[in-house]
């Protein structure tokens, strides 16, 4: 996987963690 998709997974991941929080 490149940095790119890393950081995208990232930030999705992130974003399910506030919205489930």
């Amino acid at each position: 996987a490149s940095f790119r998709g890393v950081v995208d997974m990232s930030f999705f991941l992130f974003r399910l963690a506030k919205v489930y929080a």
